[in-house]
């Protein structure tokens, strides 16, 4: 802006309304078991970096963690897990959406983290964790998704690869809360809703041609 005198247009990362309010809906009942489920979904890539999770179930006997999606890490981390605490780590492969929704509903804690070197990015998969209304850790750098994300209910973070915050943050979920499900969706819909962002370009547009006219 200093350099160009234009003020920028903010697109904002987003989800659409009809995912949101579908999630928003579904219903599951608080476990009572010892063992505590850790689930993370999407892309298994080299951006999430979920050997650090891997690890840390591996050191806890109170964990176990289901990862869920595919993607261009996924053997590496399998064999990676196999070694470390066999048993313990379930990979699903792709599922279909009601599976998704499944393994959302039988999670007691869902993760996911993304690296230093993709400060910038701001994972749409959060916010269906956030829809859900389950306590939610993420590893995240400074920047905008720590930005967003830290203004939710029931979202605890560390900063990625660090094992020491993953440790606090796990222990912060375990502990008795109430998290404003509702509130977090009405955030959601009132700022991230991908229908939103689409209007808002399509306005800036028609502004812009009928400036040249």
């Amino acid at each position: 802006y200093d350099k160009t005198g234009v003020t920028p247009l903010i697109i904002r990362n987003g989800i659409s309304q009809n995912k949101i309010e579908s999630l928003s809906k579904v219903r599951w009942e608080k476990s009572v078991s010892g063992r505590k489920t850790v689930t993370f979904t999407g892309n298994v890539g080299v951006a999430q970096r979920l050997e650090l999770i891997i690890e840390k179930v591996s050191s806890d006997n109170k964990y176990d963690l289901r990862i869920v999606g595919d993607g261009a890490a996924r053997s590496q981390l399998e064999g990676f897990a196999a070694k470390l605490c066999p048993g313990r780590v379930t990979f699903t492969g792709n599922v279909n959406w009601h599976d998704v929704i499944k393994e959302y509903t039988r999670a007691d804690i869902l993760y996911t983290q993304i690296g230093n070197e993709f400060a910038t990015a701001v994972p749409t998969k959060i916010f269906e964790y956030l829809a859900i209304g389950k306590p939610v850790i993420l590893g995240l750098p400074d920047g905008p998704a720590r930005q967003v994300f830290t203004k939710f209910s029931g979202v605890f973070t560390h900063y990625p690869d660090d094992v020491k915050g993953l440790t606090k943050a796990l222990e912060a979920a375990l502990l008795p809360m109430e998290i404003d499900r509702e509130g977090n969706v009405e955030m959601i819909l009132a700022e991230h809703v991908r229908e939103l962002q689409i209007n808002t370009v399509v306005s800036a547009l028609e502004k812009t041609n009928e400036g040249m006219f």
